[in-house]
């Protein structure tokens, strides 16, 4: 802490860089304290994303639930929420954490996790949970264009797996519920016309 930012940020971007986890537990301390300078505490919530164990990683849950302090880019709430999800975050914790970013055009970590890492995790299991997220969107007039992105490759996926019931009627119900307020699925229009089985199991 006797030294400035850059020489600190360089430092922490050398342990990562060389995988020096006997750090992991001192970089986790400073990306959770809020008396740090904010780009130092980023730099070290990143290098334990990248290098943390799992028990390091779940420390950062606190950065994921917005309980991070000063975080304008939601860079420390991306972070946390790359680092504790899918193994130390359940699906309901996940999507009642979900806000629009404060920087929709700032393409840091909770726009990469927002727009990759969710999604790809996303099993039949916690499907019903995103859908049931993705109904509660439809009634919001002004969608940012990230959960409009994600609405959609939530309801992509699930297409994918509609051979669950619990899938089939989350589906189901969330896409009728978008049709009411006039809102389109656009990554659906093509699978709906392409397997007239599915499309029926959803009308019925």
């Amino acid at each position: 802490t006797t030294k400035g930012t850059v020489v600190r940020r360089v430092a922490i971007e050398i342990a990562e860089a060389c995988g020096l986890q006997i750090l992991q537990s001192e970089l986790a301390e400073v990306a959770l304290d809020s008396c740090q300078p904010l780009p130092i505490r980023i730099n070290a919530a990143y290098a334990v994303c990248q290098m943390g164990d799992n028990a390091t990683k779940a420390s950062l849950k606190q950065l994921a639930i917005g309980e991070a302090g000063d975080d304008p880019e939601d860079e420390l709430k991306g972070c946390g929420l790359l680092a504790v999800w899918p193994a130390h975050m359940t699906a309901e914790e996940l999507f009642v954490v979900l806000t629009p970013p404060k920087r929709p055009t700032f393409g840091g970590a909770y726009l990469s996790f927002l727009s990759k890492r969710l999604v790809q995790s996303l099993t039949p299991l916690v499907l019903p949970i995103a859908l049931k997220w993705v109904e509660e969107q439809a009634p919001v007039d002004d969608l940012p264009y990230i959960f409009e992105k994600l609405v959609n490759d939530i309801m992509l996926q699930a297409w994918e797996h509609l051979d669950s019931p619990e899938v089939l009627e989350a589906f189901s119900r969330a896409l009728l519920t978008h049709l009411k307020h006039y809102r389109s699925i656009t990554s659906l229009k093509s699978a709906l016309s392409e397997n007239d089985g599915k499309r029926h199991r959803v009308l019925e």
